[in-house]
């Protein structure tokens, strides 16, 4: 029949076309789409903190190094829980990167407590020193087993002691102070001056000193300053009996998922970050010393004998806590 020889035709027809259009599709080149890795970074200070400020450049150069394929996403002031939640979080791979202090580290790598021991560095040089060398490298890669690398390390300034009583000139000035304190070693030296050590959460300090809970604490000047509680505790000691690093550190389950070559960006990003900080906590510390003493801040010194008291009161705290860590230890003193 005719009609079936023109709808054979016709079928015919809209066949080769459709094969002809898939064919032309088929041929069709799109530009691939790049997808970005978007990393979570903690950080429990507030914005305009030192290490904040040297994270969101970390997270710029990482950006521009890798051509916008890693975008690190900074939560800072704590929005995703405080210091031992996020190690938490980062041992599990749901936090990427963090800076965080020693304290919630060292249930990981207990050696870091070495680095708590009073007047443990001779000066920021020796700081400095130690912590680019080889034992710095070694305490950064501490804690890879348990999910954690360290990148690089961050400055938090030299920690003494302030109080609402009176100047302190030498170990006797101490006695009685109730003095908040962190658990460890720093809780025994403060008992082991004759002071009281008291452990509460650092941002109840204000309150308590205003209310006359508390005489003190021992901190760094920004600290000191930013938490304004040099306006009642206006007596402040500088014997800078630590140095307390923080360290910039990432997942290992991020870590894992990077190329070397990406690796390798991020370290080197990490280590330019970490000089921007500790230029930008010289400059930060030294402005709101001058902002405290500008306000009223009563500062001493202590003279090299009674430097010599608080450093005998620090011995029984090295026997306490180091004696598994002798060697770390005599390193540490043997780095120029």
């Amino acid at each position: 029949m005719r009609w079936m020889k023109t709808w054979r035709a016709w079928l015919a027809g809209s066949l080769l076309l459709t094969v002809g259009l898939l064919a032309g599709c088929g041929s069709m080149q799109t530009a691939p789409r790049t997808e970005s890795t978007v990393l979570r970074y903690a950080d429990n200070q507030v914005t305009e903190y030192p290490g904040v400020v040297a994270g969101r450049y970390f997270a710029g150069l990482v950006k521009e190094r890798t051509h916008g394929r890693i975008v690190i996403e900074m939560y800072d002031g704590g929005q995703l829980g405080d210091e031992r939640n996020v190690v938490d979080l980062l041992r599990f791979g749901s936090v990427d990167i963090a800076r965080v202090g020693l304290g919630p580290l060292m249930r990981l790598a207990p050696q870091l407590q070495v680095l708590h021991m009073p007047f443990l560095f001779r000066d920021y040089d020796h700081f400095r020193h130690t912590l680019d060398g080889d034992v710095g490298q070694e305490l950064l890669n501490s804690m890879t087993n348990d999910g954690i690398r360290g990148l690089t390390w961050y400055d938090s300034g030299a920690r003494s002691f302030f109080n609402a009583r009176h100047p302190v000139r030498s170990r006797a000035d101490m006695a009685g102070l109730r003095l908040r304190v962190q658990t460890g070693p720093m809780k025994d030296f403060v008992r082991a001056l004759g002071a009281v050590p008291v452990v509460m959460n650092y941002g109840e300090i204000y309150a308590a000193v205003r209310d006359g809970r508390l005489d003190g604490a021992e901190n760094s000047w920004p600290s000191y300053v930013g938490t304004s509680v040099f306006e009642n505790a206006v007596y402040f000691v500088q014997d800078e009996h630590s140095r307390l690093p923080d360290m910039q550190v990432i997942s290992e389950h991020t870590w894992e998922k990077l190329s070397p070559e990406d690796q390798q960006i991020l370290l080197d990003c990490a280590q330019e970050a970490a000089v921007y900080e500790h230029e930008l906590w010289q400059a930060r510390d030294a402005e709101v010393r001058q902002q405290a003493l500008e306000a009223g801040v009563q500062m001493t010194e202590l003279s090299p004998e009674a430097m010599a008291e608080f450093k005998k009161a620090a011995e029984p705290v090295y026997a306490k806590y180091c004696a598994p860590y002798q060697e770390l230890l005599a390193r540490i003193r043997a780095v120029p």
